[in-house]
């Protein structure tokens, strides 16, 4: 082999080398190109989780505050303000007005069969716009006379304007606690007048003033039913709900205070045996033209029938 293939030779071999370093250089640096992009990858990856569990737990914290705080100045009952909602509950074995002997396992459906009814709360108890002066005492009792064919005995001690606090004076009085004893069946409807003032009003401080009228109205209105069911436990009670007689010419704000108001009432209800709920707002919602008497305030004669004919379908249900 002469001199010349010799350095052909190691210069095909030098090259060679450096072709297989360049090549393994290369391999290397795409090898740590590739180590640095999956850990960046990771890194961000777990860094946008963490993010978005930080962003979740902050909305969360603040869909609860916003909602903790709608409640409170709605005049939903807190923790903090339990204690001053509770109504003393009497002995009804020390209270002469209360009726000891009473029988037992006596149901609703009993109730209905031998009914003797008595209506008690404000101008819509009273009947106050129905052209056919019936409203719902004397509605009620029609109906029920119809099916059992007989006649029912139907009280009405109802007060236009009446507000709750007047209600709950009422039924201390001689006259109210003779007729809950005697009665089997009681309707009332009031809050109405209590919450009127305030849906009409423009005050800026309206907020407030809801919350400090719907606490008050939990106290006497749970004090109310208790007196009630003192006299007579035996009794059913039947709620009418509010419905809205402004339509949509009052602020959504104002017409979620109604619906939060039947709300608290429906909760007191619920703590006592033998008491119904009859749900108003749905029913004269889209139909305040014709449920709504001549002064666009007071159910009209189909009103209260309507209102009545919820009041049987809700009582023949249960």
């Amino acid at each position: 082999m002469n001199q010349k293939i010799r350095k052909e030779i190691i210069q095909i071999y030098n090259y060679n080398i450096s072709s297989i370093q360049g090549n393994m250089y290369k391999k290397t640096v795409w090898l740590v190109i590739l180590i640095l992009f999956i850990v960046l990858s990771i890194v961000f990856i777990s860094g946008t989780v963490a993010s978005l569990n930080i962003t979740r737990s902050q909305s969360s914290k603040e869909d609860i505050s916003e909602t903790n705080e709608s409640i409170d100045s709605q005049g939903a009952v807190d923790e903090s303000s339990k204690e001053s909602m509770q109504v003393d509950i009497k002995d009804t074995s020390q209270d002469p007005t209360s009726n000891s002997e009473l029988t037992d396992n006596i149901t609703l459906k009993d109730i209905l069969e031998e009914p003797r009814i008595l209506v008690l709360g404000d101008s819509i108890g009273y009947g106050l716009g129905d052209e056919n002066n019936l409203g719902i005492g004397n509605g009620y009792k029609k109906i029920l006379e119809e099916r059992l064919s007989k006649t029912v005995v139907m009280n009405n001690l109802s007060v236009p304007g009446a507000e709750t606090k007047e209600l709950l004076n009422q039924i201390q009085g001689e006259e109210a606690i003779s007729l809950i004893q005697n009665s089997n069946f009681i309707v009332i409807s009031i809050g109405g007048n209590d919450l009127n003032g305030l849906i009409r009003s423009d005050s800026v401080a309206i907020d407030i003033e809801y919350t400090t009228m719907s606490r008050q109205y939990v106290i006497d209105f749970t004090t109310i039913i208790q007196r009630i069911k003192d006299i007579n436990a035996d009794c059913h009670i039947s709620i009418i709900g509010l419905y809205n007689p402004y339509g949509d010419t009052i602020e959504q704000t104002k017409i979620q205070r109604l619906l939060d108001f039947n709300y608290i009432t429906q909760l007191v209800i619920l703590e006592y045996t033998e008491t119904t709920y009859v749900p108003t707002y749905d029913l004269f919602k889209y139909n305040l033209a014709t449920y709504l008497a001549q002064d666009k305030f007071h159910p009209s004669g189909l009103g209260y029938s309507k209102i009545v004919g919820l009041l049987d379908q809700i009582t023949q249900q249960k």
